[in-house]
C-alpha cells in the first residue's frame, strides 16, 4: 500500500474530511483507496503512484432524521 499511493492527501480532501468523526474519515479514505486505485486500473499510465482526490470519496447523504437502533 505504501508504494502503490501518493502519502499526502491533497487540502481539497482534508477539507472534505475534516467535519466528520475519525471513525468516519477511516472508512471515506478506505473506499477513497478503492476508488482510486480502480481509476488507476481503468486509465492505466505510466507513473505507478496513485493519488486519492476529492472525487474519490463517497460521502454518507445526510440523513438528520434518520432512526436509529433496530428496523422492525
Amino acid at each position: 500500500m505504501e508504494r502503490a499511493f501518493i502519502s499526502l492527501l491533497d487540502n481539497d480532501v482534508f477539507e472534505v474530511l475534516e467535519s466528520y468523526s475519525p471513525r468516519e474519515v477511516k472508512r471515506l479514505l478506505l473506499r477513497a483507496m478503492a476508488n482510486a486505485a480502480l481509476r488507476k486500473q481503468q486509465n492505466f499510465s505510466v507513473d505507478f503512484a496513485v493519488t486519492i482526490g476529492a472525487e474519490d470519496l463517497l460521502l454518507p447523504e445526510t440523513t438528520a432524521n434518520a432512526p436509529m437502533g433496530f428496523i422492525w
